[in-house]
């Protein structure tokens, strides 16, 4: 290969390596699905608490689920998977997609009642795979 081409692929690789924002989902982001409302902690270690609000028999209910993220940049759309803490097992992995719509906002996709399935794109008109988390600002 001619070095001339070699050095065009070699800068066009670390282009595109280097195009791909990586978001900091540190603190709170919250969405809604047609029964719950949605609450998202990430942190610095890569785990995320998932705080469900949600009516049980008249009664407001919350429930706690803890899992370790793991996001690919380099897929299109981003991959994001979810893997139970309280297993810690690859195997129970979910599969997920993400698509950060800005610094702020985002949509999520995942089916918790097929997690080894991936989607390929977003249907928004899909409130029970499909939620859009916004930030929620400290002060």
């Amino acid at each position: 290969m001619n070095i001339k081409y070699f050095f065009i692929l070699f800068l066009f690789l670390l282009t595109e390596n280097s195009c791909t924002k990586k978001y900091n989902l540190n603190g709170k982001w919250c969405g809604e699905t047609e029964c719950a409302q949605v609450c998202l902690f990430f942190n610095k270690n890569d785990i995320v608490k998932f705080s469900i609000f949600h009516t049980e028999q008249g009664q407001e209910k919350e429930t706690l689920i803890f899992f370790k993220y793991k996001i690919n940049y380099s897929k299109n759309p981003v991959w994001f998977d979810l893997i139970p803490l309280y297993t810690n097992d690859d195997s129970e992995r979910a599969k997920g997609i993400i698509k950060f719509i800005s610094d702020t906002e985002f949509k999520f996709r995942i089916d918790f009642n097929n997690p080894k399935i991936r989607f390929n794109n977003f249907d928004i008109k899909d409130k029970e795979t499909t939620i859009v988390f916004k930030k929620e600002i400290q002060n």
